[in-house]
């Protein structure tokens, strides 16, 4: 989680600015503090801070949740049916772009330069999201024509120019290869919303202990209507349970109506949701 104040600093450092449309904001003092702090720095962005004032959670409006998730997926689908696969390594990134389904041979070459042109874009996408940084290597379907290669490569450099991080995209090799060389910014997305995974070793990772307590909180928030005056049990492995007791503070609302329980066989970044007395799972309804 952050801390308010470095939130704050690193919202307005790193983020916001005129290529801003609006900044959103679900807590009425955070955006006070806010609009207080660019009084000084920059007083011209007030009028694109807004408070948000729906009833079903910010993350459910934009589905921010959904989007996170994709950012722990190592393949993406493109509209056309083709994907991108992510692998990252110590030495550096390495993303293979696939057709997916083929089209058939005389569509061939139209179908590699729109495949390739859809994930040169989000390869770009992909780069800022994640924070990917070093030596990163993208290995675009091959091919023939010069000028399909130019508009790639003006694709990705066109996505990348929006990348407030120092990068530089090199020219295709012999081989078919774009290297694109990044420079972080900060700590990647993947490290502030996961764990290592205790079931390999360190080699995979999993959401957050933070993650899963705010996808619970959300879960709630989301269901508030239909659980009044409803007692649940919500279970979770013990080292989540562990967690949520150091901050409790983000179930206050609800004490009255719920009770966590530890279950061994439950994975630590899962969770289930019973309603009483008759048990009833009720978890998928809300998710």
């Amino acid at each position: 989680m952050f801390e308010e104040n470095a939130l704050e600093n690193y919202l307005i450092r790193d983020l916001f600015g005129e290529h801003v449309d609006r900044l959103v904001i679900d807590d009425k003092g955070f955006a006070r503090s806010i609009v207080s702090q660019l009084e000084d720095i920059s007083p011209e962005l007030i009028e694109y801070v807004e408070v948000y004032k729906e009833d079903s959670p910010i993350f459910d409006a934009w589905a921010i949740e959904k989007k996170i998730e994709t950012v722990f997926h190592s393949r993406i689908y493109l509209p056309s049916g083709g994907n991108i696969k992510i692998e990252q390594t110590e030495a550096l990134v390495a993303i293979d772009i696939n057709t997916g389904s083929f089209t058939g041979k005389s569509h061939y070459d139209e179908t590699v330069r729109k495949t390739n042109l859809e994930a040169a874009a989000e390869c770009a996408r992909q780069i800022r999201l994640r924070d990917l940084s070093g030596v990163i290597v993208i290995d675009f379907i091959d091919m023939v024509d010069e000028r399909h290669k130019s508009e790639v490569l003006e694709m990705l450099k066109k996505g990348l120019r929006r990348d407030r991080a120092k990068n530089k995209v090199y020219s295709f090799t012999e081989l078919g290869l774009v290297e694109v060389t990044r420079k972080r910014m900060r700590s990647t997305l993947i490290a502030n919303f996961s764990d290592p995974c205790p079931f390999c070793n360190g080699s995979g990772r999993i959401i957050s202990k933070d993650a899963v307590t705010m996808r619970i909180y959300r879960w709630l928030n989301r269901s508030d209507y239909f659980i009044k005056g409803k007692t649940l049990r919500i279970v979770v492995h013990p080292d989540l349970l562990s967690h949520i007791r150091q901050h409790n503070e983000d179930f206050v609302s609800y004490k009255d109506q719920i009770e966590f329980i530890s279950d061994s066989t439950i994975r630590v970044d899962h969770f289930r949701i019973l309603q009483l007395p008759g048990m009833e799972d009720i978890t998928a309804k809300f998710s």
